[in-house]
């Protein structure tokens, strides 16, 4: 059986204050220390398989970062294919006050586009065949991820952007199935 864990990265001020950011793979995580780490062990990372895990991560700062807190004794595989879906051309606007239309006449991907790089993530987690597999990425890639295991893989970016139907904040945790496409999700609380 196939296990992927996905974990969002730890709070930035970006996210707590709902805005986009240029240059937003360089923004760091807000103050994480060993203490809180070990509490989103026992609330969350409790489901975590036992044993040995690979553990991947988006290459962007926040992500890394939030690995390192998270798993201090291991090795950290960067994995493009987790990054987050480029929404910098917004700057640092409030992603609310954007409108549908506004949105769809500055974006540069689209589902199949979005769709496309959750393939080729599926494709690196499968070449790990029988291995537990641990990543830590963005909240628009894991929010679509879920969609894509759930047969939504057209959702419009947009509705991805402002979790439609679906929210995952920093911390929480999306075990995936890749056998079955079965999906659970844990809140860190």
């Amino acid at each position: 059986m196939k296990n992927v864990y996905l974990i969002r990265h730890a709070p930035t001020i970006a996210n707590l204050m709902g805005q986009m950011v240029p240059g937003y793979d360089d923004v760091p995580i807000l103050d994480f220390t060993e203490d809180s780490a070990r509490v989103w062990h026992s609330k969350v990372g409790r489901y975590l398989p036992s044993g040995e895990f690979r553990l991947y991560s988006s290459p962007t700062v926040r992500c890394m970062r939030t690995a390192e807190m998270l798993f201090p004794d291991m090795h950290i595989i960067k994995m493009p294919e987790a990054r987050e879906f480029d929404c910098s051309f917004l700057g640092n606007r409030k992603f609310w006050e954007i409108s549908r239309i506004e949105f769809e006449s500055l974006i540069h991907f689209s589902c199949y586009d979005m769709a496309r790089q959750v393939k080729d993530f599926i494709d690196v987690c499968e070449l790990t065949r029988n291995e537990n597999i641990v990543v830590i990425s963005s909240g628009m890639f894991i929010r679509y991820l879920y969609y894509y295991m759930r047969g939504n893989e057209t959702i419009a970016p947009f509705d991805v952007l402002n979790s439609v139907g679906f929210s995952f904040h920093p911390l929480d945790m999306l075990h995936v199935n890749l056998d079955t496409n079965e999906v659970d999700v844990y809140r860190n609380p």
